[in-house]
């Protein structure tokens, strides 16, 4: 999610974002234009292509009734963006935090999934802080977190940027890395970004939402690519569509190379997919296919959903299933969204964290918080689906 603490997404899930230019003939595939910075490594064979007209599997939502059915919320009711890892006899969820020090990256244990403990915290008026912003630096906001653990090192990456001006102008968001040895303590890998935008590429607003995923020895990234006519001081933004998927695969002397290709357009074909696709999540299945988990219904008063697609290879091109899999349900704590989601496959179950979007306790219905004079209030809610995700008719 981007600029998290305006406490609205900036593609108008709160009614006075930037409006969404109209996608011009581009497709759910990976042939649309994109920066060239350097080819990738070509990938290994892929499998056999996916198999065609899928039925997929559903998702049932399980309420914790902890709080309002969402399974967390944090101490200041704005919590998002979470990544999850797998730690053995624990889960280790990490998520964006909006509190007294601004954005940052805060964390919270659990042994099932669902009832989750912030972890101590490095600031006693924020629960479970683990990484602040370090003021006047590159990142002094943090959002968006992707969580690996390679050789007994957690990597926790982020997107940084600077806190706006008076006039909201701010140098573009980049992707950051911290690590830890025990997953509680993070000191930066550096004090610099590991990749940049691409000046006048589809990311030369923002790289948002980073995934990353280790397949064939690499590292492996797809992030939301942002270029919004008029929003920041990144550079131009010329061209749409302002929002898709790109991609990216860490070199073995720790650069990252993008991929040549959008990874995931919009598709005007297809309703959910009209306006844009953000915050990816990739899930590799045994199968040997890649499943893509994606942020849709980004149009104004849309309220968000989370979205699915397959294919043989981790940039595509994909199937999409035309039917988004995660949607707001009745409770008004996810009435405006159920979005950017992180995906593990445990078992035989698919299970699925992501933010929900409340339309401030019912007094918002249209969601459009600009009309309704009101702050929407981001939490976590989460959902799971038996494996397969999909199988043929």
């Amino acid at each position: 999610m981007r600029l998290f603490a305006t406490l609205c997404l900036l593609l108008a899930s709160c009614g006075g974002g930037v409006r969404m230019p109209d996608p011009e003939g581009t497709t759910a595939s990976n042939d649309a234009d994109a920066p060239a910075d350097v080819d990738a490594p070509a990938d290994v064979d892929p499998p056999d292509d996916p198999v065609v007209d899928p039925t997929w599997a559903t998702f049932t939502k399980v309420p914790a009734g902890r709080f309002r059915g969402q399974v967390y919320e944090g101490d200041w009711g704005i919590v998002g963006d979470p990544c999850v890892i797998d730690d053995g006899a624990i889960f280790r969820m990490f998520y964006t935090c909006l509190g007294p020090i601004g954005a940052s990256m805060c964390e919270s244990t659990s042994s099932d999934g669902i009832n989750w403990t912030p972890v101590a915290s490095l600031v006693p008026a924020h629960e479970g802080l683990v990484l602040p912003g370090v003021a006047g630096a590159w990142d002094d906001q943090l959002e968006t977190c992707s969580i690996v653990k390679r050789g007994g090192t957690y990597e926790l990456y982020y997107s940084g940027y600077q806190t706006p001006d008076e006039s909201g102008q701010r140098a573009p968001a980049a992707l950051g890395l911290a690590t830890s040895s025990d997953g509680l303590g993070f000191a930066r890998a550096g004090t610099a970004p590991v990749m940049m935008p691409t000046v006048g590429g589809i990311d030369s607003d923002d790289i948002f939402s980073a995934d990353i995923f280790e397949h064939a020895g690499l590292l492996h990234a797809v992030y939301a690519a942002w270029c919004v006519p008029g929003y920041n001081d990144g550079g131009e933004c010329d061209q749409t569509p302002a929002i898709q998927l790109g991609g990216a695969v860490r070199q073995a002397n720790g650069s990252w190379v993008k991929h040549d290709q959008v990874v995931l357009a919009p598709d005007e074909n297809i309703p959910m997919m009209r306006n844009g696709v953000a915050e990816p999540a990739m899930l590799e299945g045994p199968d040997g296919l890649f499943y893509l988990f994606f942020s849709a219904a980004l149009g104004e008063d849309e309220p968000r959903v989370t979205a699915v697609a397959v294919g043989a290879s981790p940039f595509g091109p994909w199937d999409v299933n035309p039917q988004p899999v995660i949607t707001p349900g009745g409770e008004s704590y996810e009435a405006c969204g159920t979005f950017a989601p992180e995906v593990l496959l445990d078992g035989d179950t698919v299970r699925a964290w992501y933010i929900t979007l409340d339309n401030c306790h019912g007094d918002c219905p249209s969601c459009n918080f600009v009309a309704c004079g009101c702050d929407g209030e981001f939490s976590i809610g989460y959902a799971e689906a038996p494996w397969p995700l999909f199988v043929a008719r």
